[in-house]
């Protein structure tokens, strides 16, 4: 009766063993693609940040002549405030920070392409333009627009603590 008991022991050992083998293995690939997910979700919210800087750069040498290299900055960093919607939450300070930055980015753009004809017609208002375009730009990349942005995604970019929830 003890060799039966034994030979039922041996014959189950290996079974256990796999299973184990393979609980082991399906957690490691649970582990595996939460990083992953972790690591896209903080790439795409570094892009975000990412794309506001490149277009805060490319901003004071928007005209005809840097057109294709603006053009392009532009697009990434529409695309970044639509993304943000989704990576935020549509009530997220960070997408309050990304829209208030492309309404000014947009007077800004409308001043360098239409504000220059007024320079000579009515000097007031190019001047009175000219002043909000320099705020603007300066809204943007001061405390109120890329720093504020830089402080809001903080959590978001602390890969120590950046969640994929």
């Amino acid at each position: 009766m003890a060799c039966l008991a034994n030979a039922s022991l041996i014959s189950t050992a290996p079974a256990a063993l796999i299973s184990a083998y393979v609980a082991w293995v399906a957690y490691q690939q649970y582990r595996t693609n939460r990083e992953k997910l972790r690591l896209d979700l903080y790439d795409r919210r570094f892009g975000v940040y990412t794309a506001a800087i490149d277009f805060y750069h490319v901003l004071p040498r928007y005209d005809d002549n840097n057109l294709p290299p603006h053009q392009e900055a532009h697009r990434a960093f529409i695309k970044a405030v639509r993304e943000s919607r989704f990576l935020f939450g549509r009530d997220n300070e960070i997408v309050s920070i990304l829209e208030e930055m492309h309404t000014r980015a947009a007077r800004i753009m409308g001043f360098r392409e239409g504000g220059q004809a007024l320079r000579f017609s009515d000097p007031a208002e190019f001047h009175k333009l000219f002043t909000v375009q320099q705020n603007d730009y300066l809204w943007i990349g001061g405390t109120e627009g890329l720093l504020r942005l830089e402080s809001a995604l903080a959590p978001f970019l602390d890969f120590k603590k950046a969640s994929s929830q």
